[in-house]
């Protein structure tokens, strides 16, 4: 394979040779059950309890429903997706083009089971959850669908730690059948790259990989994805998808959290929603910290639920992780060392697009078409260093003024008319007072402005009639219809 080169380069080569094949790849797309949801009124205490009796003595009418709007869907571009998919074929023609969805492309652990965020770990709860996305858009499967009539193109659907769903049977023919309608010749253009493939794909010298076994709580082992024993060595009575720590913290927690908090989990780096909670949103960051802890105590020592127990290694790796930063670019590295058959590697997960290149080979990292938001204070983002360094200096100042009060406090104490304060409650209570002044007030009044800063970023990887390759991460602009390279 020649050296990967940038698409300013390379224009001249490639408009002399031919390109074989064109590998679109998007990842990170996290389709749940659509924009908005009927869902039944909730009614009233006193009303449910008298359709609770009524029905104790013959049927009732159903609650009426209602249509809302879905806090937790991440994908509201299904129209964009259909012209994204149009337009990229159109830009860059090939003598075959390959649609590579690399990972996280739905979230049925944001699906709803019945009312409750957690469901059963079984392949039919799996299928009713796939049912519900395929529902919810109808706009985008449309499109996939169009894209597998086209001739010469082929469709690969790639295992992430949020859609792990995908290496049950059952959940893939649910996806085949809505974008083929039962046609053999159409299906055979889909295929699924799962626990047989160990999550990864090698063509021409590229690997596509989702990326999730780079973060040590959203690890999938293709070697244990599906159990069929417990933790304690006992048979179960049919096998269960083995989710990793993640998965069910998203499931028990950042649901939750998520529906008090849009924020959350729609920040490029979780640290910085810790930091925006700890500075502007404080009692939701305390609850958002026990409930976090909680979970983490809960999953180690109930004897119910999971049929998977962490152990103290896996436990410590969660603990180091969350100091560490970049583990799917360093990942991507040690591919790259590793496998001396690959030039270029191909992941998401991060939610972050890259291109980076060394003497190894080329990394791309495609990012995500799911929503994301910044914090602006003014036309700067925020620069969560300074907001720290702002916050311990008032700290600071705080304590130099109680100190010196202190310090200069008489024997006697502190008179205050009919009340005397000894040193120390005179010290306390000016801390507190400067601490109120100097940081609750003025971060409360100064809370950043919120942006959406969603970028529908992919990869694109052209292969040549010369044995040249091109790598590089594109953007598509939904208002103009374009298509540019990320810079």
């Amino acid at each position: 394979m020649s050296a990967i080169i940038s698409e300013d380069e390379s224009s001249a080569t490639a408009q002399v040779a031919v390109c074989e094949q064109a590998n679109i790849v998007v990842s990170d797309l996290h389709l749940s059950e659509g924009v908005q949801l009927r869902v039944c009124a909730r009614l009233a205490p006193h009303k449910r309890f008298s359709r609770w009796f009524r029905s104790l003595f013959g049927p009732v009418e159903p609650p009426p429903l209602i249509t809302l709007d879905n806090p937790l869907e991440d994908f509201p571009h299904d129209r964009a997706f259909d012209e994204f998919l149009d337009r990229a074929v159109a830009r860059h023609p090939a003598q075959e083009h390959v649609l590579h969805v690399n990972g996280d492309a739905f979230d049925p652990l944001v699906v709803t089971w019945f009312g409750r965020f957690e469901d059963p770990p079984y392949e039919t709860a799996g299928v009713r959850k796939m049912r519900k996305i395929i529902g919810g858009h109808p706009g985008f499967f449309d499109a996939l669908a169009k894209f597998a009539r086209r001739p010469d193109v082929r469709l690969l659907f790639y295992v992430g730690n949020h859609d792990q769903f995908l290496v049950w049977p059952r959940v893939q023919r649910e996806i085949v059948r809505r974008l083929t309608g039962g046609d053999p010749e159409l299906a055979a253009k889909i295929s699924f790259v799962g626990i047989p493939q160990r999550f990864k794909h090698v063509e021409r010298g590229v690997l596509y990989y989702h990326g999730m076994n780079a973060d040590p709580h959203n690890r999938v082992d293709p070697e244990s994805a599906i159990l069929t024993e417990d933790f304690m060595g006992r048979q179960l009575k049919r096998p269960v998808l083995n989710k990793p720590d993640g998965s069910y913290m998203i499931e028990r927690v950042v649901n939750r959290l998520k529906v008090l908090n849009h924020l959350t989990g729609r920040v490029s780096r979780g640290r910085d929603m810790w930091m925006y909670a700890f500075l502007f949103r404080r009692w939701w960051g305390v609850y958002a910290g026990l409930a976090v802890a909680w979970d983490f105590i809960y999953r180690r020592i109930a004897l119910w639920g999971a049929p998977r127990k962490p152990t103290m290694a896996e436990t410590l790796k969660v603990v180091l992780y969350t100091i560490a930063e970049d583990s799917v670019d360093r990942l991507a590295e040690r591919l790259l060392k590793e496998r001396t058959d690959v030039k270029v590697v191909v992941m998401g997960h991060s939610h972050v697009w890259r291109r980076q290149s060394s003497s190894e080979g080329t990394y791309l990292n495609t990012g995500t078409w799911s929503l994301t938001y910044a914090l602006f204070m003014g036309d700067k983002e925020v620069r969560w260093n300074r907001a720290v360094l702002k916050f311990c200096a008032q700290i600071a100042a705080s304590l130099a003024v109680t100190i010196l009060a202190g310090v200069l406090a008489p024997k006697g104490g502190w008179h205050l008319g009919p009340v005397t304060f000894t040193a120390w409650e005179a010290v306390a209570s000016l801390f507190f007072l400067f601490a109120l002044v100097f940081t609750i007030f003025p971060m409360s009044s100064d809370h950043p402005e919120v942006r959406q800063s969603s970028r529908l970023t992919f990869g694109l990887i052209r292969h040549y009639a010369d044995q040249g390759c091109q790598a590089d991460v594109m953007e598509y602009l939904p208002e103009s219809k374009d298509i540019r390279e990320c810079v």
